[in-house]
């Protein structure tokens, strides 16, 4: 169920079996009512929308503009309650307001305040609310636009931006370098534009004005702060081949992690002979590195058989291996993943250049390196073309596929 995003106001639902001392509301004993809730956080004064469907008190499905994200069960806390995404250590707490109202934050435990965003929800019903915007603006913004995040500053970096307009409601994404913006929605009236995402690991707002053409916009994923940019119309403007981004300093290498269990893994190693091998630094909180995951594990099951094998390397917020152990665990439960994801250590150390030192510098979450039958290191891929791009996703996972059937000789 596909909602138009700028008609929503936030986030959640609920689950519970036991609740007699709780001072949440219980509509035929339910705490929540069944059907379609709309929500919204907000981010320094702007609100990122979505919607999410209740059936018997558990959150069915969660919408951000095409995609759906799965929820845990919920659970009781004092007199509130916690929603847990699947995929990340992030949550939303809230209070049952009345039976049709909800209110409370969503908290990213890994960067404490400055991502604890309020958070509402209201119902509205069995049914899908998609009114169409019938604002009619004169230009579209449909296509794909040159942009610069950071523009005029030694940190500028380019994008491709790459929308889809209609009745003033816009789709679409930015890719970047190290990623795509993933699924981003809004809408364009009175040459003001935003665009707002919410995966569970990050809350995005993109807004800008369109001057002469141009866009002029900022950038906010936090309480405090935000990144400029600009962006013209450019059909054929495209980023550096995703291939030539990291560079291969040192032909020969050892790899030396622990596996969730605190056992040792080496590469390379006799199970991998003559065998062609993906290795893919990733994070848990990585949305990109879980695109690829997704990728990675069809490549597996069609190509395991004939001599494919891959395995991740995972870096982590926590210090501690226990901790960071835990977070790879829940991410392989989830995802069902048929090959290992490695403990790397701790994201904010400096441990992965030193893992990975036969790269010029690891510069993207996720960097995936390719290994022919020899042992020999064939391709390095910075961040990944994830389905929020599109067509442009689609071309990627097949030059990609072609590429890794070219390596097992079929």
């Amino acid at each position: 169920m596909k909602q138009l995003k700028y008609l929503f106001i936030v986030f959640f639902s609920i689950f519970i079996t036991a609740c007699s001392n709780s001072n949440n509301t219980k509509v035929n004993n339910h705490l929540l009512k069944d059907g379609f809730w709309l929500g919204s956080l907000n981010i320094q004064g702007y609100t990122v929308s979505f919607s999410f469907l209740i059936e018997n008190d558990q959150i069915k499905t969660l919408y951000n503009s095409d995609e759906e994200i799965e929820m845990q069960k919920l659970s009781i806390n004092g007199d509130s309650i916690l929603a847990y995404f699947q995929n990340y250590p992030t949550f939303l707490k809230f209070k049952i307001e009345n039976d049709t109202q909800i209110n409370g934050y969503y908290l990213n435990p890994d960067y404490g305040d400055e991502s604890k965003f309020n958070f509402a929800a209201f119902y509205v019903g069995n049914k899908t609310i998609a009114k169409a915007n019938n604002s009619k603006e004169s230009y579209d913004l449909s296509g794909t636009w040159e942009t610069y995040f950071r523009p005029g500053t030694e940190k500028q970096y380019p994008a491709v931006g790459q929308f889809k307009m209609e009745n003033g409601v816009i789709k679409g994404t930015f890719l970047k370098p190290s990623g795509d913006a993933r699924f981003l929605e809004g809408s364009f009236k009175n040459n003001k534009l935003q665009l707002s995402s919410f995966d569970g690991s990050y809350a995005t707002v993109y807004v800008a004005e369109l001057r002469n053409d141009t866009l002029f916009g900022k950038y906010m994923s936090r309480n405090k702060g935000e990144i400029e940019w600009i962006a013209t119309k450019n059909p054929n403007f495209k980023l550096e081949d995703s291939d030539k981004r990291t560079i291969l300093v040192k032909d020969k290498f050892e790899l030396n992690f622990k596996t969730i269990d605190g056992n040792d893994f080496h590469y390379p190693n006799p199970d991998f002979e003559g065998k062609t091998v993906i290795i893919q630094i990733l994070g848990t909180w990585c949305p990109n590195c879980l695109d690829e995951g997704d990728f990675f594990k069809t490549l597996y099951e069609k190509y395991h058989d004939k001599g494919l094998e891959i395995f991740g390397v995972s870096y982590e917020n926590p210090t501690e291996f226990n901790a960071q152990a835990e977070r790879v665990r829940r991410l392989i439960n989830a995802k069902k993943y048929p090959y290992p994801i490695l403990v790397g250590g701790d994201l904010a150390s400096n441990k992965i250049a030193k893992d990975f030192s036969m790269l010029d510098k690891v510069r993207a979450f996720p960097t995936s390196i390719f290994i022919n039958k020899k042992g020999d290191v064939v391709r390095v891929e910075t961040g990944f073309s994830g389905p929020g791009t599109g067509k442009m996703h689609e071309e990627y996972t097949k030059m990609i596929t072609q590429y890794v059937e070219s390596l097992l000789e079929l």
